[in-house]
């Protein structure tokens, strides 16, 4: 049947596509399609499939075109798995495109191959993509020359299934939604869409595959009826050759298919679309791909196996069974029945269990059909038999009953060499269509991924809302980490004053009579322009007594008060507070408060207190308060400063940035939950209605709305004077718009100014110098405008303004000192003064006219569709650049030469031209949320340095400075000022320290989310009431804190909140210069033996009762604890991490092969669905010495993941091809501490559910 809309609705309202029927294709009987059609478009055309490979590791073309074999254009799979587009002319290849990725899952893959050799850009002229996302890191790229035709689309015979010369290199495996479209050349986003994640990438249904322009020669195989039958309406059918048949193995629905990954190439041969089983000479069993859950699912699974040959000689083979799903199928004699938790049926008629057999039921032979029928509920499999492929099932009784956990579906074939009778085969009938049994049981259904979904209640498939793995680049100064989201506010600040220090722009007010000078309390909101220089936004001199309160040169923050002259030198400091942390992230709003209060009778932090962004500063650099009742100098009546300090109409010491709900309230010292709070969704400070405050004689309230009057108190009537012209903005602490960011500029920066929304080159005549937007646009998060007012060419050399990739592992962020935007080969594109465009390095000259100074220049990006495109003077030039990769952000980017100012307009009030339908302004509030939960636990590593690891959390807090402790290092935990700030939805605000914020270097976050907002509560399961535990059982994660206490014989117990037992638990005594210590369940062989790793030290796991105490027990509401100090100890600090398995985490344990063709290790969530992984973090637990390593699927964004990490080392980022991340897994390609013969590895895995809530399933990696 063709693809059609599920009666069930998706997240986003829409109905769910189901593709019906796909098309297998037989490599061993060369089956294949073919047509010779006209002659059409033969250099724009857009092919596009759905692929399950069914042989890995050859040479398999899949569609293609020409005269013979050495005339042709072929899209193939090499034998490295690598994709490849090639193109040959008289025996030589002319065009190679080979991905660095390769392709060896057991998944499906969308791969769309879009042709225009039309194209001036070189890399557009062949664009592949695989499951909606663009191939960007190629091994081979050698692109066609400019306006070449192809051989597709030519009259000579073309090929689905197979290549030029229809034999050799033929496609094994199923296809599925194949179209070909001629002279158009579309985006993988006409075939497919993301759900609402952005993980799950799916079909489009036939009607909008329909709707396409198919051109002369396109067609649409939707395989309706069979695999030759064009269904776009041009009629351009096939020829059948060797009968490639239909599955009902699809896209949307994945059968349970012995998996190849698990096949060890010496001993077993797949066929038949992965359904046919030979085995040549090996007690080897084979596994289906998707597990069952025994004792806790509700499915009922029929499966039958055909018997097509058997070894005479072997009478108890061959054999069906079920082992848990983590199984060692890795290495010889390790079948079915081979341990206790297994068990089979053999051919004997025997059942074998624990390596002994008994009696059962029936023998069988060749051509005899046996039934499986699998009932989780009760954990029972029961076996029945068919006698010769006829008639009816006879049941055999129950095989076993009362199984409880994840099991998965074994069978093995077994021959003898010995034997002449040949290989032993077996065909597995999972396809309802096969089956023999007219009279199923009832209830009973194949096994596959639409009847799991049914028979699974899923609440959760978005693993980035509780994980994500985020490469970031160090700037040697604050700055957030993890995509920026929208205000969550229930108030909304319109306007903010925007101070430009190079005109000393200020307000300015005497009052009437003094107020209270020792007790007042002075908020603002800030917004950093000039950075590195003192600028100070209040203070007063009223020749007796002075204050400043502002920014450093080293971007501290301070506060003084003085008597007599200070400020020229004379008089007396009597107060200073000069924080530790500075302050340089010009891409955020901070609400900054000094609190006021000497009438105690020593003053101290508790009366007198700077507060940052709700935070109380504890730090500094230099902390000294002053005597009793000391007057401030401020709220005198004498003149008052705001944006600048003594000196004021020529001091160059003035405030430059933005200020915005400027508060100051005389006679009271409030705190800073007066003027903002914690928005729960986000964990962002923000802002509140401070109209209810008590603001006293001379209080006041600046709220800059009336842009006529700035400085029109909107508390009552003290006014203020706006001094040299103080501007609106509607840049706002709940708008947040993009500005130039001085952070990230070339090495040589740009001069910038007007609060950081103009620059140029000073004067630089000889080199392009570079700077970035502080706010990038999310992948496929709508469509941005912002304006640029030209400064015009310098000489012969071109200002170019348009968007670099943003946070791109491998790539710059910013261009090289001397180059231009779009200079760069990746990711890059400009327009330049002289008209051109400049992408990816390529000059395109037929763009635009050149244009001068003053011209404003519109920029639009589309984010949906990868289309960057500009407005000259409001008149709309058109498209630039489209097919951009939309799966990468981009922040906007200028370079430029010369002396010569460009201004950039952001918020909405600054453009000079109305928004074009459709766009929006680059600002924060507009960006779209991400639905991440608040970060709980946060582990940094440096990649490029041997920094230690460091691991926060949010129970013991950034207030107020961060504690850390290292995985690597046997110390106790390090309180940081510098580190992390704050813990954020999706993320978390860094400071400077080197550990996690080097200027340069490049970091990793590995970031746990947690629904709950907060730090948790009391658990008083334990013995030990905890300090707080925070839980979120959907993730699989609880953190808890306590104090340590005396330990009785059997050990003190803790609570853990999570319900269930812990499978994995590290705790840290955070007073103490030791290791972690780590429990496994994978090694926990009964709670009278418990045994331990340590986090940071390299011994093999070993029996402790000191560190777990002797009873050792782990329960649904507690673990245990001994007496050693790691773990407990009399009122020291301890914090332990409880992890189980879950929606998105598996939890187990593997045994190594010791061979490149390593194990396949299935990663089960809890309700038994596999997720596919995005972060591993294990360790082999036999030999002393071996690293606890950590990949994930950034650091390494592709197969085979070369990329680790070690968290019982500070060593760099390593490189070895180690594994793939798979469906439903990780498949080990080297050996190594990770993959010893015979050696046992535990493991933490976090993924993606391969099924989603709504039945959806995740592509092949």
């Amino acid at each position: 049947m063709p693809n059609f809309i599920r009666g069930m609705m998706g997240d986003s309202g829409t109905a769910l596509v189901s593709v019906g029927k796909s098309a297998l294709y037989q490599s061993a009987n060369n089956e294949y399609l073919s047509m010779s059609p006209s002659s059409g478009n033969r250099d724009i055309w857009t092919f596009s499939c759905w692929l399950y490979r069914g042989l890995l590791g050859s040479s398999d073309r899949f569609f293609g075109s020409g005269a013979d074999t050495n005339n042709y254009t072929a899209i193939k799979f090499e034998t490295t798995n690598a994709l490849r587009y090639e193109q040959a002319d008289s025996g030589s290849f002319t065009d190679i495109v080979t991905t660095t990725q390769v392709f060896r899952d057991i998944g499906w893959y969308h791969i769309v191959c879009a042709i225009d050799t039309t194209s001036a850009v070189e890399a557009d002229r062949v664009i592949l993509y695989v499951n909606g996302l663009r191939m960007t890191a190629f091994s081979t790229a050698n692109y066609p020359a400019q306006n070449v035709d192809t051989d597709l689309n030519s009259t000579t015979p073309h090929h689905v299934g197979t290549g030029p010369g229809t034999s050799g290199n033929t496609y094994d495996g199923y296809m599925a939604e194949t179209v070909f479209i001629d002279g158009t050349k579309y985006a993988a986003s006409d075939f497919g869409e993301f759900d609402s994640s952005g993980l799950f990438w799916t079909p489009k249904s036939s009607a909008s595959i329909k709707e396409l322009t198919f051109g002369t020669n396109g067609f649409y195989l939707d395989n309706t009826t069979n695999a030759q039958t064009d269904a776009s309406g041009e009629g351009n059918n096939f020829t059948n050759n060797n009968t490639v048949t239909l599955s009902t193995h699809t896209p949307t629905n994945t059968e349970a298919l012995p998996n190849i990954l698990q096949s060890w190439s010496a001993y077993m041969t797949l066929t038949n679309g992965n359904k046919t089983v030979t085995n040549s000479s090996s007690y080897t069993s084979i596994p289906l791909s998707l597990p069952v859950k025994m004792g806790d699912g509700s499915g009922i699974y029929w499966i039958e196996f055909r018997v097509d040959s058997k070894n005479s000689n072997q009478a108890q083979f061959p054999l069906f069974g079920v082992a848990p799903a983590d199984h060692n199928f890795n290495v010889a004699n390790s079948y079915a029945g081979s341990t206790a938790d297994s068990i089979s049926y053999r051919a004997d008629g025997t059942k074998f269990t624990n390596g002994s057999d008994s009696a059962y039921g029936a023998a069988f032979v060749v051509s005899d059909v046996i039934g499986m029928l699998i009932t989780e509920s009760s954990g029972t499999v029961t076996m029945y038999k068919q006698t010769s492929g006829t008639g009816s099932f006879a049941t055999q009784g129950n095989l076993i009953t009362s199984l409880s956990g994840d099991y998965i579906v074994a069978i093995l074939p077994m021959d003898d060499t010995s034997s002449s009778t040949g290989p032993a085969t077996i065909t597995c009938r999972i396809d309802s269509s096969e089956w023999g049994n007219s009279s199923l049981p009832a209830g009973a259904k194949a096994l596959n991924t639409t009847n799991i979904a049914a028979n699974t209640t899923r609440t959760a498939a978005d693993s980035k809302k509780y994980f994500d793995t985020i490469l970031y680049e160090g700037n040697g100064a604050g700055q957030r980490v993890g995509q920026f989201q929208p205000f969550g506010n229930a108030f909304t600040v319109g306007n903010g004053a925007l101070f430009v220090e190079a005109n000393a722009e200020h307000f300015k007010r005497t009052p009437a009579g003094a107020g209270s000078q020792v007790t007042w309390t002075f908020s603002t909101w800030v917004k950093r322009g000039d950075l590195g220089r003192a600028n100070y936004f209040c203070g007063t001199n009223d020749g007796g007594y002075a204050m400043t309160l502002g920014f450093t040169a080293t971007n501290t923050l301070y506060w003084q008060l003085y008597t007599g002259d200070s400020w020229n030198g004379g008089g007396t400091v009597t107060m200073r507070l000069q924080t530790t942390q500075d302050y340089t992230n010009p891409s955020e709003w901070m609400n900054i408060v000094a609190k006021y209060d000497s009438t105690p009778s020593t003053p101290s932090s508790t009366s007198i207190a700077l507060y940052v962004n709700g935070v109380q500063i504890e730090w500094f650099d230099t902390e000294t308060y002053p005597s009793q009742n000391q007057v401030s100098g401020w709220n005198s009546a004498n003149e008052m400063l705001i944006g600048a300090v003594y000196n004021t109409e020529t001091d160059e010491q003035n405030f430059d940035g933005y200020l915005a709900e400027t508060v100051f309230i005389d006679g009271t010292a409030l705190t800073a939950s007066s003027f903002g709070q914690t928005d729960t969704s986000t964990n962002r400070w923000v802002p509140k209605d401070v109209t209810g405050l008590t603001y006293g004689t001379n209080g006041f309230y600046l709220d800059y709305s009336d842009a006529s009057d700035l400085g029109e108190d909107q508390a009552g009537s003290n006014d203020w004077t706006n001094v040299n012209t103080v501007t609106q903005s509607t840049d706002s602490p709940t708008t947040n718009a993009s500005v130039l960011n001085p952070n990230n500029v070339s090495a040589t920066a740009p001069v910038l100014s007007n609060g950081n929304r103009a620059g140029n080159a000073g004067g630089d005549s000889g080199n392009h110098r570079s700077v970035v937007g502080t706010l990038s646009m999310p992948a496929n998060s709508g469509k941005y405008y912002w304006e640029m007012t030209s400064a015009g060419p310098s000489g012969v050399y071109q200002e170019s303004t348009g968007i670099v990739a943003q946070t791109a592992p491998g790539y710059p962020i910013v261009p090289a000192y001397g180059a231009e935007v779009g200079a760069s080969s990746t990711r890059s594109y400009s327009l330049q003064t002289n008209g051109k465009k400049l992408g990816l390095g390529v000059y395109t000259a037929s763009y635009a006219t050149a244009y001068t100074a003053g011209v404003v220049i519109g920029v639009g990006y589309d984010s949906d569709n990868g289309i960057l495109k500009y407005w000259r003077a409001n008149s709309d030039l058109g498209n630039a650049f489209t097919g951009i990769d939309t799966s990468w952000n981009y922040a906007p980017a200028v370079s430029s030469m010369g002396s010569g100012t460009y201004t950039y307009a952001f918020a909405e009030a600054d453009l000079t031209y109305s928004i074009p339908t459709g766009y929006q302004t680059l600002v924060q509030d507009n960006l779209p949320s991400s639905d991440k939960f608040v970060s709980a636990f946060s582990w940094i590593k440096n990649r490029d340095a041997t920094d230690s690891h460091m691991l926060f959390d949010r129970l013991r807090g950034i207030k107020p400075n961060a504690y850390d402790w290292s995985s690597d290092l046997n110390a106790a935990q390090v309180g940081r000022v510098e580190s992390v700030r704050r813990m954020l939805a999706g993320g978390v605000e860094l400071g400077n320290f080197v550990g996690v914020n080097t200027a340069n270097e490049s970091y990793v976050l590995w970031n746990w989310m947690m629904e709950a907002t907060g730090t948790g509560s009391s658990n008083t399961d334990g013995t030990i009431n905890t300090t707080k535990t925070l839980v979120d059982t959907t993730l699989g994660m609880s953190i808890s804190t306590y104090t340590g206490a005396s330990v009785n014989g059997a050990g003190t117990t803790i609570g853990h909140g999570l319900g269930v037992a812990p499978e994995m638990i590290i705790v840290k005594n955070l007073s103490y210069a030791g290791s972690a210590a780590v429990y496994h369940s994978g090694i926990w062989t009964n709670a009278s033996a418990p045994q331990v790793l340590y986090l940071s030290g390299t011994a093999a796991a070993a029996n402790d009762t000191n560190v777990w105490g002797t009873s050792g027990a782990v329960t649904s509401s507690t673990f245990t604890v001994g007496d050693w100090q790691g773990t407990n100890y009399a009122d020291q600090l301890f914090v332990a991490y409880c992890f189980v398995s879950s929606q998105f985490i598996s939890i187990g344990k593997y045994i190594g092969n010791g061979n490149a063709d390593g194990p396949f290790v299935p990663f089960t969530n809890s309700l038994g669905v596999p997720i596919s992984p995005k972060y591993v973090l294990g360790r082999n637990y036999v030999d002393a010495g071996a690293p606890w390593f950590i990949v994930d699927d950034q650091t390494s964004p592709y197969n085979v993941r070369g990329n680790y990490l070690v968290a019982n080392s500070t060593a760099v980022e390593s490189a070895s091809n180690n594994m793939d991340f798979v469906t439903g897994g990780a498949k080990w390609r080297a050996t190594g501490y990770w993959n010893e013969s015979t050696k046992g590895v535990v493991y933490l895995a976090i993924g993606t559910p391969i099924i989603d809530t709504d039945g959806r399933i995740i592509g092949g990696r």
